[in-house]
């Protein structure tokens, strides 16, 4: 999932330069307070990427990221839990990737994915 997000950082920040996207903003609002409560938010990560991924007229794409969900499900349960602030630090990237988005910024997109990824990179590796 990593690698196809920053895969379509040029097509997505073009196609999403100047728009207003109140939808992806509630789901990124509903993963920042899940996060609070210390509750997990898969479904509406779902929902949010999959809002980025409407901007884009790339089936294959879309079906990659489908394929990609189903595995981040299947393994999730078998990685340690992240924490709390590992899942605030994820929802705040995803405002990140929204804001990056909506203002056509490339650089602030690439590095909103990285800051996305993190806590999972260190749940897979072991940090």
């Amino acid at each position: 999932r990593h690698a196809l997000d920053l895969g379509i950082a040029l097509p997505l920040t073009r196609a999403m330069t100047g728009t207003t996207n109140p939808r992806l903003w509630e789901l990124v609002d509903a993963m920042a307070t899940r996060a609070r409560e210390g509750a997990t938010y898969l479904d509406q990560d779902i929902a949010f990427h999959s809002g980025l991924l409407a901007y884009l007229d790339n089936a294959l794409m879309h079906q990659l990221v489908a394929a990609m969900w189903l595995v981040h499900q299947s393994v999730t349960p078998q990685l340690a839990a992240a924490s709390r602030q590992e899942m605030e630090d994820t929802a705040e990237a995803h405002a990140a990737i929204l804001r990056a988005c909506e203002a056509g910024d490339l650089e602030a997109y690439t590095a909103a994915v990285e800051a996305h990824y993190a806590p999972l990179l260190a749940i897979i590796e072991g940090r």
